[in-house]
């Protein structure tokens, strides 16, 4: 009921219009406030996601779009928070690969809860192609991989130890809550989780 479309309040046309209407609005802004290329690419990305078919083509692509999505969002917002002071670096950059690989390789938790809809649209997602038993797993070996490997990455010591808290919570329910509520919750926690591996460099060490 909470959604406009399912529930009737927008229709699909002009949920379209609304959408294409952002577009320019949204670049114009950030060619104001900062992060304008980040905004041109999600433009990009969003209409390859939506319109040509990258989130119900191939599930690799789609989760190739999301972790392309995740980064865009992350460094548009670090561009509009310091303006014209915002200058990449090379740390940066490989930080940013570290976060696109992260999202590349566990997003499909989203898509673990609704594997009747994106069926019904004959979505090519990771559970429907490689079935939902492998999925987990691969989720959970992501997930347990990064946990360890980000703090380590950015060497934040072995005080802050809220990715690894948070990852054990998210593979014991990837791979024991297997309800349609459960999954949801899970992926509500693994956004979490992502926060808490956003934070390493700001904890970090090399930073103090």
């Amino acid at each position: 009921p909470w959604r406009p479309m399912p529930s009737g309040r927008l229709t699909q046309h002009q949920a379209k219009i609304l959408m294409y209407t952002l577009y320019p609005v949204a670049v114009l802004t950030s060619s104001q406030i900062g992060g304008l290329y980040q905004s041109l690419a999600l433009v990009v990305l969003g209409v390859v996601y939506n319109d040509l078919g990258g989130a119900e083509a191939s599930c690799i692509l789609r989760n190739l779009l999301n972790g392309a999505g995740y980064i865009s969002f992350a460094s548009g917002a670090s561009s509009a928070a310091f303006g014209a002071e915002f200058m990449p670096t090379m740390a940066l950059v490989k930080w940013l690969g570290v976060v696109f690989s992260v999202v590349a390789t566990s997003v499909h938790s989203q898509d673990m809860y609704d594997q009747e809809g994106d069926s019904l649209r004959r979505r090519k997602t990771v559970p429907l192609v490689v079935g939902d038993g492998r999925s987990r797993w691969s989720i959970a070996a992501a997930v347990g991989f990064w946990s360890l490997f980000c703090p380590w990455y950015m060497d934040v010591g072995s005080v802050y130890f809220v990715p690894h808290l948070l990852g054990a919570v998210v593979i014991y329910r990837t791979l024991v809550k297997k309800t349609v509520k459960e999954d949801k919750t899970t992926f509500k926690i693994w956004n979490v989780w992502l926060v808490a591996l956003y934070l390493c460099p700001a904890i970090s060490s090399r930073y103090s």
